[in-house]
């Protein structure tokens, strides 16, 4: 499972990392599709009372979600803005881009689509009285369910 969270680290960090471009942040989604199969195979005895394998296993669950989310949305923003930075696409574009990306978690592969600043707090404000769990990153909301905890 350590060598599964590496192997996430390592993908992140070279393939989405600073500087991006659409060939690298495909390559990235095919392996954390891969590393997500991957977890699915990996058993942890017992239950999740004081079960640090149980617990590192549902941290790399989690941290699937938030760098497919992370790597989802970023080839969604066909353009660089602060932090995100294409190296295919490097200038900035508001005519199509001055939005946020929701990616909702309720179905697999997550859908990504598009939202103006009022409707995506609109929407995080409407979900925030639900049970769904909401991670900000790169200008995407990304809506989860909670995972089972047994």
């Amino acid at each position: 499972m350590f060598a599964l969270r590496d192997r996430l680290r390592e993908t992140m960090w070279r393939k989405a990392g600073v500087v991006r471009n659409q060939a690298q942040l495909e390559q990235a989604l095919t392996e954390l599709v891969e590393l997500r199969t991957e977890l699915a195979q990996v058993g942890c005895p017992g239950g999740p009372l004081y079960n640090l394998a149980w617990s590192a296993a549902l941290n790399l669950e989690n941290a699937l979600d938030v760098s497919e989310a992370i790597v989802r949305c970023a080839l969604a923003r066909q353009e660089s803005r602060g932090a995100h930075y294409r190296s295919d696409f490097p200038e900035r574009n508001d005519e199509e881009f001055l939005c946020n990306f929701i990616l909702t978690h309720a179905q697999r592969p997550p859908k990504c689509k598009r939202s103006t600043w009022d409707g995506c707090l609109r929407k995080i404000w409407l979900s925030s009285k639900s049970t769904l769990l909401r991670q900000q990153t790169a200008s995407c909301v990304y809506e989860l369910t909670p995972h089972r905890t047994s």
